[in-house]
């Protein structure tokens, strides 16, 4: 089974994401703020990650950066689902690591989609 974490701090998004990545992993793991993701990254391995930008603490643009710059970390793909639409933020994070860039309100099957073509065969 994928192990996935969900890095948002909202509650209601955690369970929206989980709900929707149910097929692939029932049992996603959680985390409220980037700082909170960063220990549990630290020390459980994860297939993928899914992240929001604007949290406290920590932003997903922080979170970002940390993985891309620790070797044992920097292989795990990232799905930004964040509000943030501005102009060339997507190409910014993209270019920075980021796997996919998905935009809240966003489709579940987007999001099961993403996580599909992410994980590594067999997920």
């Amino acid at each position: 089974m994928a192990r996935i974490l969900i890095v948002d701090d909202s509650p209601t998004m955690r369970q929206l994401l989980a709900a929707c990545l149910a097929p692939l992993s029932p049992d996603c793991a959680e985390a409220s703020t980037g700082l909170e993701a960063v220990e549990r990254l630290s020390i459980e391995p994860f297939d993928l990650v899914f992240l929001d930008i604007n949290m406290p603490d920590m932003d997903g643009v922080e979170v970002v950066s940390f993985l891309k710059t620790h070797p044992s970390l920097a292989k795990i793909p990232v799905v930004m689902v964040t509000t943030r639409a501005e102009p060339g933020l997507r190409e910014r994070l993209l270019a920075q690591g980021v796997d996919r860039y998905i935009t809240k309100p966003f489709d579940p099957s987007a999001v099961l989609q993403a996580a599909r073509d992410l994980l590594p065969a067999g997920g």
